[in-house]
């Protein structure tokens, strides 16, 4: 069973060395625990996959220390609206900052990121995490770490170091997983963002609300075309069905209530959507847990600011096969 360990000093160095030894770790972010490995070792890269059981053409996050470090990566244009984001939302001395942002960006020629990182269009996503543990744990493995969510994949995101021990019992699993005290400080995957091109798309939203503006949306695309994660119609889900936009539950199912709506368990009473994404994944995998008839009847959620990034994942959450 994979060891929980705190986040001090000696912990992260332990973390460090599996990964410089070609191992997974779990480590905290502001926005989900993450299953971190080697960004430049294939070995590393194939044995992600292989814990997540993720399918192969559904790609992962590289996570760097520091902003420059993504033009080791990847081919950014001096000038170019990716620049712009990377110094708008990347640098830790900007309030606009807090992590959450990814830019899927054309792959460098060369380097030494594992191939198994860069899609058929030659692009890679990247993140510039702003978690103090995920930074000191990048910077002391000295490589980017590939980290997709500390999950099986589909499944829920771990917003706790529980969730990642509960969501690989029985299964092959990361060697440590790094507790940070507290749930992740977002609750949400970060937002996805296609930078390559002058003209931007968003391809997931998430804990960083991003106005639409000049923007389009591209929230699905055909399996063998995916770029970025969360892409698939079918992700975030529990072992319960859920039935959204409920405004009282049924005998047999438990309730996630919003605001007025009350429910087992409520992600905000006074309807403040930011509380609301911190306590999502959380309360879902409290109540997925709880529930007997495997049914959870959800609130409405507001679609607006980071309820849209809310209710895209509600959305994914309940899919079924038509």
């Amino acid at each position: 069973m994979a060891e929980i360990i705190p986040s001090d000093q000696q912990g992260i160095n332990r973390a460090s060395t599996i990964i410089k030894q070609g191992g997974l770790i779990a480590m905290p972010t502001e926005t989900v625990y993450g299953l971190a490995g080697n960004a430049y070792n294939d070995d590393a890269i194939r044995l992600i996959y292989q814990t997540k059981n993720r399918p192969a053409n559904n790609p992962l996050i590289v996570h760097i220390a520091k902003p420059d470090d993504a033009y080791q990566l990847a081919d950014i244009k001096t000038g170019s609206i990716a620049e712009q984001l990377i110094q708008n939302y990347w640098h830790h001395d900007n309030p606009d900052n807090n992590g959450a942002l990814t830019l899927v960006l054309n792959a460098k020629p060369n380097s030494r990121l594992s191939k198994s990182l860069i899609t058929y269009q030659n692009s890679i996503a990247i993140r510039c995490p702003h978690h103090p543990i995920a930074k000191q744990l990048i910077a002391a493995s000295n490589v980017p770490l590939a980290a997709p969510s500390a999950n099986i994949s589909g499944a829920l995101s771990p917003t706790r170091a529980v969730h990642v021990l509960q969501n690989f019992l029985g299964k092959k699993q990361p060697e440590l997983i790094l507790d940070d005290a507290s749930p992740c400080r977002f609750g949400l995957e970060s937002t996805i963002i296609d930078a390559r091109y002058q003209h931007l798309t968003i391809l997931r939203h998430g804990s960083l609300h991003v106005p639409e503006t000049n923007m389009k949306a591209e929230m699905e695309q055909e399996t063998e075309n995916i770029i970025a994660p969360g892409m698939l119609s079918a992700h975030y889900q529990p072992k319960s069905r859920l039935r959204l936009n409920a405004t009282m539950s049924e005998t047999d199912e438990l309730m996630l209530g919003f605001g007025a709506y009350d429910g087992d368990l409520n992600l905000s009473e006074t309807g403040d959507l930011t509380e609301a994404a911190y306590h999502f994944y959380d309360y879902l995998h409290q109540l997925d847990s709880m529930s007997v008839h495997e049914k959870i009847a959800v609130a409405p959620i507001p679609h607006q600011d980071i309820g849209i990034a809310l209710n895209d994942r509600l959305q994914r959450a309940s899919y079924t096969e038509q």
